[in-house]
């Protein structure tokens, strides 16, 4: 079994590069070729994304086409990671990833996304009864990473500013609201933002999940922005 997930195996810079499975194929090795469809995506969060990035899903499962096209592979399959290892987050729950499931799909079937693209992929589910659910996952993890992402460039600049006034308490005068420590505020709209979406979570994934694990997804994503507005909030009581 040789498996890569990013890119073409031709410019792989590890054991998934095409010069070894011609190597074990001139030996008459049987070999098997492995892509995913979800869970192992390159950019930008990595091992804690919550969506697919479907271009690099359909570059990869394409690229292997290829190399079975070259080397006569037994088969490949489509991994589905929902998380890298045992001391990682998990990323990309199954149910927000049923396109790119059903697009890798296809690729390794009939070489090729079929004419209508992943949009053709997501029609499918309907026949299937699964594709009101899967949008409804698909759109509360589109928000989840929006939310993570703004939440930690609003609690970097909560940070940042908090620092200088504890430095300087001068710096604290800015009468913009959007400017200087004034903008720790934003973390609170984090935060209440944050509880409405852990809520919608719980009702979207119920049945889908492990209510453990919805919790934990919850928490390493969305709870750590309570405990740094706390933290920030009891650092702040040496400016008054």
């Amino acid at each position: 079994m040789v498996w890569g997930y990013s890119g073409h195996p031709d410019n792989a810079t590890g054991h998934g590069n095409t010069k070894y499975i011609k190597r074990f194929h001139e030996h008459g090795m049987v070999l098997w070729g492995a892509t995913a469809y979800k869970g192992a995506e390159a950019t930008p969060e990595r091992h804690t994304s919550d969506r697919p990035v479907i271009s690099e899903r359909v570059e990869n499962a394409t690229a292997w086409v290829d190399v079975n096209g070259r080397y006569k592979l037994k088969g490949i399959i489509a991994t589905g990671w929902s998380r890298w290892s045992a001391d990682t987050m998990q990323c990309v729950p199954i149910d927000a990833a049923l396109d790119t499931l059903i697009a890798i799909g296809v690729i390794l079937h009939d070489g090729k996304l079929p004419a209508g693209g992943v949009d053709a992929c997501v029609d499918a589910l309907e026949e299937l009864g699964e594709k009101e659910r899967f949008l409804a996952c698909k759109k509360l993890m589109e928000r989840m990473t929006g939310l993570r992402r703004n939440g930690w460039k609003n609690l970097r600049q909560a940070r940042e500013h908090l620092t200088l006034c504890l430095r300087d308490p001068r710096r604290t005068s800015a009468r913009n609201p959007a400017q200087g420590y004034k903008a720790v505020g934003y973390m609170n709209g984090i935060v209440r933002q944050s509880d409405r979406l852990s809520k919608q979570m719980r009702t979207t994934f119920k049945d889908l999940l492990p209510p453990e694990s919805i919790e934990e997804y919850i928490a390493t994503r969305l709870g750590l922005f309570k405990d740094e507005l706390d933290d920030i909030n009891e650092k702040a009581k040496a400016l008054k």
